[in-house]
């Protein structure tokens, strides 16, 4: 996402209220590749969040997947890693990915 544009959720959710536990980072860098498989990898600083083992504002951030290039993509080995503080893996998971070219 371009900085300052809309997140892609319904303006109707009430995050604070549903939300377990969560971050906020400033994304650095994005890396993707389609060798050996289609995948992303975005990277950067953790801003702010809820301090489940520790306060995490300041550790380093990185977030990735790999998706097949299906007509519905299949998502595999999603990493969530907020260095020296929580790391999350899910084997796979539902979802969608849209490319558009910077400007539309």
């Amino acid at each position: 996402m371009d900085p300052g544009a809309e997140l892609p959720t319904s303006s109707n959710v009430d995050f604070p209220s549903v939300r377990f536990a969560w971050i906020t980072v400033k994304v650095n860098k994005l890396y993707s590749t389609c060798k050996p498989t289609a995948s992303i990898m975005l990277t950067g600083t953790t801003v702010s969040g809820f301090p489940i083992y520790a306060p995490p504002a300041g550790a380093p951030y990185a977030f990735s997947f790999s998706y097949t290039m299906d007509a519905k993509p299949v998502f595999n080995d999603i990493v969530s890693l907020s260095a020296g503080v929580a790391l999350l893996y899910h084997d796979t998971a539902p979802g969608t990915i849209t490319w558009t070219k910077k400007g539309q």
